[in-house]
């Protein structure tokens, strides 16, 4: 079934407003996550995924809404001398080398096999697991011993000979392995090849040639990406949480052999900057991540979720530098950070017994409020975040497939809105709130039920447009302007878990018609470039609309969406614009042209 097809197109609208999008090769297999970012500041935006242990990506917006994907360019390989090796995939084996590549195979029902191959080649070398366990399940024309290292590894020495095989079972592939390879003979060959010696080991799906005859191949459990300023310049950094081995990350001999990862830009590319930066992994098994100013100091500060236990919080003391502080201790299925009210921010944790309000105050955290959603089973999945009734202040649509919220906000308090009145569905997988016709209305698209347009009366009404076709049980959806047309474009992910082999996903291009439209991407002081927690007010004729910077970042568990977007209906000029600042202050303009990408930076 092609892709497109699995969206039902809407009986009642325009069937041409959706048509196909430009070339993505965002990865479906073991796909976490989905986002969007302007990683390299030239005003389009890209994409990224995180995919569970196997390969993400990074794709660079070539301005017209087609991508080109740039991880490893960036530096950002799980094991940067061999891009390629987290493909998972067995490599082209036409040239004379000995081969090493891993998979988790799903088809074989191992948690991860590490492969060893030789292809006219023969030679010896050690292999030390930093896995609590390895074992050699097959041998083909090769001698093999297993044994313990000095510290207590596994190890499996091996002899190789031209079309030797050895696969190995290994309980973690995602941990560190160490190759040491010893005096490798090659076979004859009737002629020399130029640079063979530099190709006679070669790792990875992309078969990489080893430049040195030790070294370690690494794997990460990637879940979650937040891009920001964090490290005091004018580039977008960046910093990754990752899973924890299936729980085993609480066994002691595995304590403190995964780890979180800070990577500063510089230069185009990204470098490593974990050690020394004061975030320490713990025994978090890292879900959710996010940048936020929560004590309100100017820099951002760094939140990651752990599965079934409380989060974890760390403090930006100066440029890269953080400090763990006492986290909220709280267990939810999932969490966001809002400016409810003041300058602080607050925490939206989704609980059993429903949602809690919390704040980091003088003496530790403490809740500002609790609300009894309507969820039934524990299963709120998404904060979706918007101003739906044009207060100045940030609403709350709590996303649960057993019942569906919707909480207004008035001076810094949410209520409930009896779901009879708002015209949602009862229950949905996930929600972005977003104006897809420019009309100046708000909408929302909830999955699976597609876009409900909003309306002056506070209801929201079905279009069938971006409806699936396809029954999920987990989702995410996010709205963005690929193409700086001032039409924002779905991206949707779906499958039949969280942790699905396989998610399905589907990209479209938004061809309207449309409304007028600006949109704005702010540039605030050093220490939090893009502003986290300013808020955008626009006046055209009497009405107003109010955006805050991070509403529309609709990841489930990313960050990186910081640009606002204002749809004007026939208005072509905004009469008035007003920046607040995080810290407080005020920028404004008048008589502002509309259609146009519109940067501000603080005085």
């Amino acid at each position: 079934m092609a892709l497109l097809a699995l969206l039902i197109p809407a009986a009642d609208a325009d069937a041409a407003r959706f048509g196909p999008a430009g070339t993505a090769d965002l990865p479906q297999s073991r796909l976490f996550d989905i986002g969007t970012t302007d990683y390299d500041g030239d005003g389009f935006l890209d994409l990224f995924s995180t995919n569970h242990k196997t390969r993400s990506v990074i794709l660079r917006n070539d301005g017209a809404g087609s991508f080109t994907d740039q991880f490893s360019a960036l530096g950002l390989s799980p094991s940067p001398e061999f891009p390629g090796y987290e493909y998972l995939r067995a490599p082209q084996m036409d040239d004379p080398a000995i081969y090493i590549w891993a998979t988790d195979s799903s088809k074989e029902k191992l948690p991860g096999v590490l492969h060893i191959r030789s292809v006219g080649a023969e030679g010896a070398g050690t292999l030390v697991f930093e896995s609590d366990g390895a074992t050699v399940f097959r041998k083909q024309n090769a001698v093999v011993t297993e044994g313990r290292s000095e510290a207590g590894n596994p190890t499996v020495d091996f002899e190789v000979e031209d079309g030797s095989g050895i696969d190995i079972r290994v309980n973690h592939i995602d941990l560190p392995t160490s190759v040491s390879i010893r005096g490798r003979v090659p076979i004859e060959l009737p002629l020399p090849i130029p640079g063979f010696e530099q190709a006679e080991v070669r790792v990875g799906t992309l078969g990489v040639p080893a430049t040195t005859r030790t070294f370690v191949l690494s794997l990460f459990d990637r879940h979650g990406f937040a891009f920001a300023d964090l490290g005091g310049d004018e580039s977008t950094d960046l910093f990754v949480v990752s899973g924890g081995l299936g729980g085993d990350i609480e066994l002691p001999g595995l304590a403190g052999r995964v780890k979180d990862e800070l990577f500063i830009a510089a230069g185009g590319t990204y470098t490593d900057a974990t050690a020394g930066s004061g975030l320490t992994k713990g025994t978090c098994r890292g879900r959710q991540v996010a940048a936020v100013d929560i004590d309100a100091d100017g820099l951002l500060d760094l939140f990651e979720s752990c599965e079934e236990r409380p989060p974890k919080v760390f403090m930006q003391r100066s440029p890269g530098g953080f400090e763990e502080v006492a986290a909220p201790q709280v267990i939810a299925t999932t969490y966001r950070w809002a400016n409810l009210g003041g300058r602080k921010p607050e925490l939206l944790a989704a609980e059993p017994k429903g949602v809690r309000v919390m704040q980091q105050g003088a003496n530790g955290w403490k809740t500002i409020q609790r609300i009894a959603d309507d969820s039934r089973r524990n299963d709120v999945s998404q904060f979706a975040l918007s101003d739906v009734d044009s207060n100045g202040s940030i609403d709350v649509l709590a996303v649960a497939r057993s019942g569906n919220t919707l909480m207004t906000n008035t001076r810094g308090r949410l209520r409930k809105v009896p779901r009879e009145r708002t015209g949602l569905p009862k229950g949905s997988l996930a929600a972005s709130f977003v104006d897809y016709d420019n009309d100046g209305q708000g909408d929302v698209h909830l999955v699976p039920q597609g876009v409900y347009r909003g309306g002056a009366d506070g209801r929201y009404r079905r279009t069938g447009e971006v409806r699936l076709g396809k029954r999920a049980a987990a989702a995410t959806t996010m709205w963005f302007d690929a193409e700086n047309d001032g039409l924002r474009d779905p991206v949707v992910g779906f499958g039949n878990a969280i942790f699905a082999t396989r998610m399905t996903l589907v990209r479209q291009r938004n061809l309207g018609p449309g409304g007028h439209w600006l949109e704005v991407d702010l540039q605030g002081a050093a220490g939090n470039r893009q502003a986290v927690g300013a808020r955008v007010g626009i006046r055209t004729g009497e009405s107003k609309q109010f955006q805050f910077v991070g509403q529309n970042d609709d990841s489930k568990r990313s960050q990186g969406h910081y640009r606002l977007y204002f749809g004007l209906g026939d208005a072509a000029v905004v009469d008035r614009l007003a920046v607040r600042w995080p810290d407080g202050s005020m920028t404004t303009q008048e008589n502002v042209p509309a259609d146009q990408l519109l940067p501000i930076a603080k005085p």
